[in-house]
């Protein structure tokens, strides 16, 4: 049985922030959060005593927060389609509190970064699987389950989950999860899978099946599965292109992410700036956990 890591200090060498999901969740969760003077601080509030958490109980590790790369997903324009059609746009009340956390972030210490035209997700995944040393991912998007390994573990909301722990969940490798949603789909991305396709065949698939390649070679096979299932080896046939979409869509793809294309600001940090941060937007609980000592601000 994998564990729950949620008290456990695992000597992360990165800390991988979806900064989006975060934000979102904080915007929601702390939505009624305001300075004495009425503007909105739950991002602000929330992401940043989120990060004195992360480096109080990971002091060696390097927090990295992954942002959308602007302009339209190079899957949307490859493909076009509905993926994340149905997601509605931030306003702008959104972004402005987005934009200032992402304006104060860098006086914390921690790293920020995007690539024009990629998800968050594939910056997360090329630290995660292209990076040595041990990783933490944050985030409550299931995609990133596909990085989970030995090396890798997961922070979902408030508890740390590893490889083997997902997988008991799941009932099968937590690396296969990706074949799963390819057979089944996504809604939350706007991925179709097979119509009706059964639960409980697309759980067997992913027991054995990583790729396309792999679930190829087990419908070929006379004795693939029980023989109540055997007209899904003729449908599966028949929308082979259909998976072979979702799994351009949903699976990463390590050769999209140029360093040198990634747009990236470094820390700096400046606990005097940090803490006139702090006053002005009355979040005085956080010069604590920020552990800022012997500063007087005129």
């Amino acid at each position: 049985m994998g564990k729950n890591l949620k008290k456990v200090k695992r000597g992360y060498k990165f800390v991988l922030v979806d900064g989006q999901n975060l934000c979102k969740r904080m915007y929601h969760v702390r939505q009624y959060l305001k300075s004495h003077d009425g503007h909105p601080t739950n991002i602000l509030f929330g992401v940043l005593n989120f990060v004195a958490t992360m480096q109080n109980e990971h002091p060696e590790a390097h927090i990295i927060f992954c942002w959308e790369g602007q302009n339209y997903s190079v899957r949307q324009t490859k493909k076009g389609g509905s993926y994340k059609q149905s997601r509605t746009h931030a306003d702008l009340d959104y972004m402005a509190r987005v934009n200032e956390l992402k304006d104060v972030l860098p006086l914390t210490g921690v790293y920020q970064c995007f690539q024009p035209g990629l998800e968050a997700d594939d910056i997360m995944g090329y630290f995660a699987t292209q990076k040595s040393g041990r990783k933490l991912i944050v985030s409550r998007d299931r995609d990133l389950w596909q990085h989970v390994s030995k090396n890798v573990d997961i922070k979902d909301v408030n508890e740390i989950k590893d490889e083997q722990y997902l997988t008991d969940f799941l009932g099968y490798p937590v690396a296969n999860i990706i074949m799963w949603k390819i057979l089944k789909g996504d809604k939350s991305d706007d991925v179709k899978g097979i119509l009706r396709f059964p639960l409980a065949l697309a759980n067997h698939i992913s027991k054995t099946c990583n790729t396309l390649t792999d679930l190829k070679n087990s419908i070929e096979n006379d004795d693939w599965v029980e023989p109540k299932y055997e007209k899904w080896r003729a449908k599966l046939k028949a929308e082979w292109e259909t998976l072979e979409d979702n799994d351009y869509l949903m699976r990463f793809h390590p050769e999209w992410v140029e360093m040198d294309k990634v747009i990236k600001t470094r820390p700096n940090r400046d606990n005097k700036l940090l803490l006139k941060v702090i006053q002005h937007r009355s979040m005085f609980s956080l010069v604590s956990r920020f552990r800022i000592t012997g500063i007087t601000l005129k």
